[in-house]
């Protein structure tokens, strides 16, 4: 989302394709998709299409199929062309029910790709609306959603925005563990819009609620790769819980907690585990060895007109030599826009840390993936 700080939002290019029948005609095409080649799959779909028995009975499928990889080609007129016939060519009866409600989010999410207007996205979310409420959750249903939100955001619609993540929150919480990610990344978004559309407390602490539960998505995912898959919404969602605090404390809507306060709530959430201090960053507080940090060249922060008056956030992450120069330095979240991570990064290399009060022969300035905030007001444009 380019608005949303680009949240790394997921193009879901998956293999739909593999429940055709592979007849020689569409073989070829389903390899293709095996690899996620999709403008080969399109022109072995173009090229195929034509010799296919229209009558056949998986032919809504078939064209479906062909219509998603046409859509991922970017051939969004062609897409809309196989949406259509296999919305008008699926069966009778529940099931054909499901996959027409489907073709037709396929064939709105390709009109609103070619032309991305408030009319296209209110088709579209009509559309994901009637599929939301058939049975199960599908691939081309979530793009239709993350479209959708896409929109809402890229022009500051917060109540739409807000609305139409809740109803995406609540169609993929119902898919099971296999959309947790997912279904995480649209509260987020909720929370986000509905904290820009009414500054209230509860969209905050909702926040917090969520960085805490991806947390422990982190550390309790049963490989390490699906760990990793969940340390980006973690530090987006925390980026945006530290803004909103930073605007709630500035808006006198909430007290800014103190340095007990912070320990307490330290102490709640446990000592950290390896997955915190390897994936997260997170280790534990050093309260004998304070450090300090200077920064020669202070980054020149970039206007923004929708956020005007923010807190924003940067979130870096970076080597630290024992003589406190600082390398590898890795931008983790930069909220509300992406520009303003760019802007700190110019200046990253930069930052050095010094020995501070208390301090002894036992202290350190060398941490291998040291974690640093930055905080500012977002000017107006």
């Amino acid at each position: 989302m380019s608005k949303l700080t680009r949240v790394r939002t997921i193009a879901l290019a998956m293999a739909l394709a593999l429940g055709i029948p592979a007849s020689a005609d569409i073989r070829a095409f389903n390899e293709k998709v095996k690899v996620q080649d999709y403008k080969g799959a399109a022109a072995e779909a173009a090229a195929t299409w034509p010799t296919l028995d229209k009558s056949r009975k998986d032919i809504a499928l078939i064209a479906r199929e062909f219509g998603f990889s046409t859509y991922m080609a970017g051939d969004f007129a062609g897409a809309q062309t196989f949406a259509k016939f296999a919305a008008d060519n699926e069966a009778a009866g529940p099931a054909g029910d499901l996959s027409r409600a489907t073709s037709m989010v396929l064939y709105e999410l390709a009109g609103h790709a070619e032309k991305h207007t408030a009319d296209t996205r209110n088709s579209l979310l009509a559309a994901v609306r009637s599929r939301a409420a058939l049975p199960g959750v599908d691939n081309i249903t979530y793009l239709g959603f993350e479209a959708v939100v896409t929109h809402d955001f890229q022009y500051g619609k917060w109540a739409d925005a807000a609305e139409s993540a809740q109803l995406a929150a609540t169609a993929t919480e119902q898919a099971g563990p296999t959309f947790t990610l997912r279904n995480r990344r649209f509260r987020l978004f909720g929370e986000v819009a509905e904290y820009m559309r009414s500054y209230q407390k509860e969209s905050y602490d909702r926040l917090d609620a969520l960085v805490k539960a991806v947390r422990a998505d982190v550390n309790n995912a049963p490989t390490e790769s699906e760990a990793q898959s969940f340390v980006d919404l973690y530090w987006d969602a925390h980026a945006w819980k530290e803004a909103f605090g930073l605007h709630l404390v500035a808006s006198r809507k909430m007290k800014s907690p103190d340095e007990a306060a912070l320990e307490e709530a330290k102490k709640l959430q446990g000592p950290p585990t390896d997955r915190d201090v390897r994936l997260l960053g997170i280790g534990p507080d050093m309260t004998t060895c304070r450090y300090r940090v200077g920064m020669s060249n202070k980054p020149n922060y970039p206007p923004s007109a929708m956020y005007a008056g923010m807190a924003a956030v940067v979130v870096l992450r970076m080597d630290v030599d024992k003589d406190g120069r600082t390398s590898n330095h890795r931008m983790l979240a930069a909220v509300p826009e992406r520009d303003f991570g760019t802007a700190v990064m110019r200046a990253a290399k930069q930052i050095r840390y010094f020995p501070d009060k208390p301090w002894d022969a036992s202290c350190s300035l060398e941490h291998k993936g040291r974690v640093m905030t930055f905080q500012f007001v977002v000017r107006p444009a």
